[in-house]
């Protein structure tokens, strides 16, 4: 069969052949560079928006087309922040140099440029003082620098032991705007607007750091210009999508751009294939490879706008499928008045559309994953108090709205397909309908046997969590709640019994004890130790990279719970920072067991079958086959190089790349100056990681142990604080 190359580019950022649209954007950066006196443009924009695809489309376009002013030479530089590791000024303007040397090493003044430049290279602190030298040396030489920084987020430490070294860092690049503004322009990109993601970093008399920028931020893609997108990747190409094609892509995709590539490339390679065009099965596809942008998505919303998210993606489904009770319109747009703010955040971060005065997801897909995720509806919104209604009438509405919403989940999930919603497919799906209409969605329970449910505290691999009472003992306890469209047969059910039996055998400080395990005619409900504290995912966000002595105290206390669990042979199968608790005292206890399975003598392990989480699997879970203690190890050596060096050891933009890392690729490498001993760190590190699992530490413990050994040696030579 002739295989043929696909023009549509998704997952990473697009050559400026293949780019198109954002025209407003390009003219602002083109003006900033040209104009008598050098500007600065701050871009914005939500994750896959195409922030890195306009930034280096400036610096394909400004270098061919040679934007210039008067008779000066450009130089575009395009920096990547979040791919300098532990990042402090030293190293960013390090960068930065060495970046300068390669781009002009033919041009005439680079011998220049270079005694000027290595240097500075070999002092041990760099910052804004000695790049102000070089960008007067570019200036005598009638150069004019743009320099562009992509997730300029990662510059922004707002700890308190960075918060000084942030400051100083932006206040530099401010005196550079200031004092070189005929020999440099920044362009700089983040997800938040600049203005937001400085607020509170500087203080006192002055202008804020932002003040000289024009602001920008990206939003989805005009009609006319995904048309555009269409025909130029197309031409060329035997193939060519019909008019069904072009309505479908819009229905699943809307104008995102992310989304609009995955769709063309995934319908591109069917129409390809010659074959009938399965359009529920390139729907499922596209739901699969959008899943972790979707993810990302819902976890950068506040709960108030995951409300008005879950709100207009039930409303959207509801009618589409024809389900009864059909939401009620009054009480609908009472509850979008009381989230207008939100409404314009999501409108501008461009996850949903108000055409027709009509709020829409700008995927329906995105809407399905979002009933789907959220399911019953309460775990993690912020849905509006009845009691703060002005009127009796207002609260019932609300209560009628809330319970809709809760009723009606399973119902879109079970009726759902991915085909086009026009002609008999709809027909079908309202006759698909018509058979579950009568059944009732999750309800959530005020009481379980004798225990007194409080409030959602968070979500299980299988379910939602509560915080409880248990009034005869007088205690707090928490709730993992299994509801029953999750346990389809009685083989998972028998699943889950067994691997609460299991757990329950577990008695260690550092796993999460479980008490009791019981059943009702909707759900299992799951009773174990409540804790107070933060979990590690919790702790690192933001970028955070926690201390060598912290992260390698908190791998010695994991290491300990894993191997007693492989000792009453459990294997985790999800060892990841969000399963990671810490409490105030700074004693670690593992949750959610909830994926655990016997390693032996049960029937009901099924090799190729996927569980964990994409970016901590170990190679074994990334292959589908049978797994060890070792794995866990694998995923537990994942956590520690995160908390150590700051990024992951694998990464890729989709799950599928993440997926192929771990299986067949090797570890970023550890570079020299990310951390003290580097070579013996790595040692034990990619021990830990090793794509075999029999290359890899006998037990947890002996991990840690290594881990310990380099710290006390690290601390020995007095390059790391001790704290």
């Amino acid at each position: 069969m002739e295989r043929r190359i696909n023009p549509f580019i998704y997952g990473r950022h697009a050559p400026h052949t293949h780019f198109v649209g954002r025209r407003e954007e390009l003219d602002t950066c083109f003006n900033a560079l040209v104009a008598p006196v050098c500007g600065s443009v701050a871009i914005s924009g939500e994750p896959r928006m195409g922030k890195t695809s306009l930034l280096n489309a400036v610096v394909d376009f400004g270098t061919q087309e040679r934007w210039q002013r008067n008779e000066a030479r450009s130089v575009f530089l395009y920096v990547d922040c979040q791919s300098i590791s532990r990042f402090t000024p030293t190293r960013f303007w390090q960068r930065v140099l060495n970046l300068l040397l390669r781009t002009v090493s033919n041009d005439p003044a680079a011998s220049t440029i270079d005694a000027v430049v290595q240097p500075m290279l070999a002092l041990d602190d760099i910052d804004a003082t000695h790049f102000e030298a070089v960008l007067h040396l570019l200036h005598d030489h009638n150069i004019t620098l743009m320099l562009l920084l992509d997730e300029f987020e990662w510059v922004i430490k707002r700890d308190v032991n960075n918060l000084p070294v942030t400051r100083n860092f932006l206040s530099g690049l401010r005196a550079l705007i200031n004092h070189s503004a005929d020999a440099l322009s920044l362009v700089i990109a983040s997800q938040q607007p600049l203005n937001v993601l400085c607020q509170g970093i500087i203080t006192g008399e002055g202008s804020p750091f932002y003040n000289n920028f024009v602001f920008r931020r990206l939003h989805p893609l005009a009609p006319s210009e995904v048309g555009e997108l269409l025909e130029r990747r197309l031409t060329g190409t035997p193939v060519q999508f019909n008019a069904q094609d072009r309505q479908y892509i819009d229905q699943i995709a809307g104008t995102h751009p992310f989304l609009v590539q995955l769709a063309c490339a995934l319908i591109f390679n069917a129409r390809s294939q010659g074959a009938l065009v399965e359009y529920d099965e390139i729907g499922r596809r596209f739901e699969e490879e959008a899943r972790h942008h979707f993810s990302q998505t819902w976890e950068n919303s506040s709960h108030e706008e995951r409300t008005v998210l879950l709100l207009i993606a039930w409303r959207w489904w509801s009618r589409r499928l024809g389900l009864n009770p059909q939401p009620d319109d009054r009480t609908f747009w009472e509850l979008m008045r009381r989230y207008e703010r939100e409404i314009i955040s999501l409108v501008e971060r461009g996850l949903i559309t108000g055409e027709d005065s009509q709020p829409s997801p700008i995927s329906s897909v995105f809407a399905w994953w979002i009933v789907n995720t959220v399911r019953a509806g309460g775990q993690v919104l912020a849905l509006p108090d009845p009691g703060e209604a002005s009127n009796d009438a207002e609260a019932d509405s609300i209560s009628q709205v809330v319970q809709q919403v809760r009723d009606t989940g399973s119902q879109i999930i079970r009726s759902m397909s991915f085909a086009p919603l026009s002609g008999s497919t709809r027909d079908q799906w309202s006759m698909v309908t018509s058979a579950v209409n009568s059944e009732m969605g999750v309800k959530h329970p005020e009481r379980v046997g004798r225990y007194e449910l409080l409030e959602v505290i968070g979500r299980g691999g299988m379910g939602l969590v509560y915080k409880a009472f248990d009034p005869a003992m007088s205690r707090y306890i928490a709730i993992k709640v299994v509801y029953s469209d999750t346990l389809a047969n009685p083989t998972e059910m028998l699943r889950l019994q067994q691997e609460a039996q299991m757990a329950g055998q577990l008695s260690h400080p550092n796993i999460v004890t479980l008490y009791d395990v019981s059943y009702q005619q909707d759900a299992a409900y799951i009773i174990m130790e409540y804790l107070e504290g933060r979990t590690l995912a919790e702790l690192m966000r933001g970028n955070t990279i926690v201390s060598a002595s912290f992260a390698v105290d908190i791998i010695e206390q994991v290491a300990a719970g894993l191997d007693e669990a492989h000792r009453h042979g459990i294997v985790h199968r999800d060892m990841k920072p969000s399963n990671i608790m810490i409490l105030d005292d700074r004693r670690v206890k593992i949750t959610d067991f909830g994926l655990a399975k016997l390693m032996r003598g049960s029937t009901l392990t099924r090799p190729g079958h996927l569980i964990g989480t994409p970016s901590y699997m170990s190679p074994e879970q990334a292959r589908g086959v049978e797994v060890s203690p070792q794995s866990d190890q694998f995923s537990l050596g994942i956590v520690a190089y995160r908390m150590l060096v700051g990024r992951l050891p694998f990464d890729g933009e989709m799950f599928q790349n993440v997926i192929h890392q771990i299986a067949e690729g090797d570890p970023y490498p550890i570079a020299s100056d990310d951390l003290p001993e580097a070579t013996m760190l790595s040692k034990v590190l990619f021990r830990a990681m090793a794509r075999s699992d029999r290359e890899r530490y006998i037990s947890c413990r002996d991990f840690a142990a290594d881990l310990r050994r380099w710290l006390h040696h690290a601390l020995e030579n007095q390059k790391t604080p001790a704290a």
